[in-house]
């Protein structure tokens, strides 16, 4: 006897069915719809963080070098003076801080309201690379377009050219400290002048503005230190699919310390800490900077750590997996940037597992 079955889609509950048996008025054919798709073939691939140069050991000195122009970290160090050209501003928000008690709080800021941080002195561009800070995001609205614009001035005119923070920021990201560096080439500077940097909060399209904290906004200086970033890239233009991510570290340090909260081994915490970087289709989608050992651990849910060594030396192995795999299109990057001095670590690398779709010959 004939049996009745029913091909179901277990997700929708929608069934197989066969459609008319005619194609009149070129209506699909008699019989069950389907369609293949080529079987695709990944093998397994590590890559390394890579810097331009080719260079993959990230145990450099890339402390910014020179002196770093200070420019305001919430009021605890007197540097530039902080007003409000418009809107309501606390330069000196007990509230959120990353460093020292205290941060620029723009909670209270709606649309095109501006903060303004002025130098007693002019700034020679020449000698800097990069404006670097951290901030913290309390709420940002993905309704309409939410920026944070920032741009310098020289005696209130401007120079270069404004940026949008959320270039260089994951703005799903709240509740804790991010923090960016923008190169100064990016903000149209070189070797101009400046005495003035402005922040402004955009809000158009309904909805709440920013909800933000700034911290510890500075120029970096420029010398043989300048911080170096190394990447992951898609080398090959192939379906890739990075499933984790491991950082390698070795130095000259005790058992008993290697798992050390606050530290990198024996190197203390980090004063910018390395900034880890995903971006996607031309979109921050990852942008964390690590300090010290908790910071790494937090930054992905499921990890793995290993150590080992010997009597004198100590090797720390940190593994991430991610879950589901982190699709590594063309024009894609990962990247880590190193800030510090940690030159005093006997090795630092770090590597990506992935699995690359290879020809179905």
């Amino acid at each position: 006897m004939p049996l009745h079955n029913h091909i179901t889609d277990p997700t929708t509950g929608q069934e197989a069915a066969v459609h008319k048996p005619n194609n009149l008025a070129f209506e699909n054919p008699g019989g069950l719809v389907a369609y293949t798709e080529p079987r695709k073939i990944f093998e397994p691939h590590i890559q390394f963080f890579q810097a331009d140069s080719g260079a993959i050991d990230m145990n450099i000195d890339a402390s910014g070098g020179g002196t770093p122009e200070n420019i305001h970290d919430g009021g605890d160090t007197a540097y530039w003076t902080a007003s409000a050209l418009s809107g309501t501003w606390d330069f000196a928000s007990t509230t959120q801080a990353n460093g020292g008690l205290q941060s620029v709080d723009a909670t209270a800021t709606v649309n095109g309201d501006e903060a303004l941080f002025e130098d007693a002195t002019n700034i020679d561009m020449s000698v800097y690379v990069s404006l670097s800070g951290f901030i913290y995001i309390d709420s940002w609205s993905a309704v309409g377009t939410k920026e944070v614009e920032i741009r310098a001035r020289l005696a209130g005119v401007d120079v270069g050219n404004p940026v949008n923070l959320s270039d260089y920021i994951d703005t799903g990201v709240t509740g804790s400290w991010q923090g960016f560096l923008i190169p100064k080439a990016d903000l149209g500077l070189s070797g101009q002048t400046v005495d003035e940097l402005v922040v402004k909060t955009i809000d158009t399209g309904g909805q709440p503005a920013p909800d933000y904290y700034l911290d510890d906004l500075l120029w970096t200086g420029v010398s043989a230190a300048d911080p170096v970033t190394y990447y992951i890239r898609n080398l090959t233009g192939r379906n890739t699919l990075m499933s984790g991510m491991s950082l390698f570290m070795a130095d000259v340090v005790t058992e008993a310390a290697a798992l050390a909260y606050n530290t990198f081994l024996a190197v203390p915490a980090l004063t910018n800490g390395f900034h880890l970087t995903r971006q996607t289709r031309g979109e921050i989608a990852t942008s964390i900077s690590l300090k010290q050992l908790s910071d790494v651990i937090q930054t992905y849910g499921e990890f793995r750590i290993d150590t080992g060594g010997d009597a004198t030396n100590r090797w720390l192995k940190i593994e991430f997996t991610f879950d589901p795999p982190v699709r590594l299109n063309e024009d894609d990057f990962m990247s880590m940037t190193v800030q510090d001095d940690v030159s005093g670590l006997l090795m630092l690398r770090g590597s990506v597992r992935a699995l690359i779709e290879v020809p179905n010959e």
